[in-house]
């Protein structure tokens, strides 16, 4: 019963976290500056579900592997972006980059058929560039993350999804606007 009380209490914190992150998130999609940009730039709002699920699931996998890397002994408790730790992070970066892209043109196709105004250029690198964005800044913290709760002796696969999630929203939400802006 000792396992399953830790199991619940660290991850208990860690769900909460993620609940807080998503609000967060929400909250700032609904923030005037983010409505006007989703006003003036419609496909943007297509990509939103997408793009946030993406984060999560592309970033957790990362946190596993790190987190199995650490269990069997392949990857040092050591903050570093070298070996195992470095090819983990290049290909969650280039798999960010590549789906988001590919998200952009599914927004474009679907804002067409909905009979909106949307440029395939503006959407394609609005999501390659927000992609990429918030998986350099995720994606670090991330692979930090889960070796220093590996070295405090929780267990990783206990807390990183809510957490990663949590933060890539946040961060997705924001490297969105950002990329936006630029490309607008």
């Amino acid at each position: 019963m000792t396992g399953l009380r830790k199991m619940v209490k660290e991850s208990l914190v860690s769900e909460v976290l993620s609940i807080s992150g998503g609000t967060l998130a929400g909250l700032f999609l609904v923030s005037g500056a983010m409505q006007d940009l989703l006003g003036t730039f419609p496909g943007l709002l297509i990509m939103v579900p997408g793009f946030l699920g993406l984060r999560g699931n592309i970033l957790g996998a990362v946190s596993a592997r790190v987190g199995t890397g650490l269990h069997t002994g392949l990857i040092e408790p050591k903050i570093t972006l070298k070996g195992d730790v470095a090819l983990n992070f290049a290909a969650s970066l280039l798999l960010s980059v590549f789906v988001n892209t590919l998200i952009g043109v599914l927004a474009y196709l679907v804002s067409v058929t909905l009979s909106m105004d949307a440029v395939l250029w503006q959407l394609v690198v609005v999501g390659a560039l927000s992609g990429a964005l918030a998986s350099a800044i995720v994606g670090p913290f991330t692979i930090v993350l889960t070796i220093l709760v590996f070295r405090k002796g929780i267990d990783p696969d206990s807390v990183m999804g809510p957490l990663v999630t949590s933060v890539g929203d946040i961060t997705a939400v924001i490297c969105l606007f950002i990329a936006a802006v630029v490309v607008r």
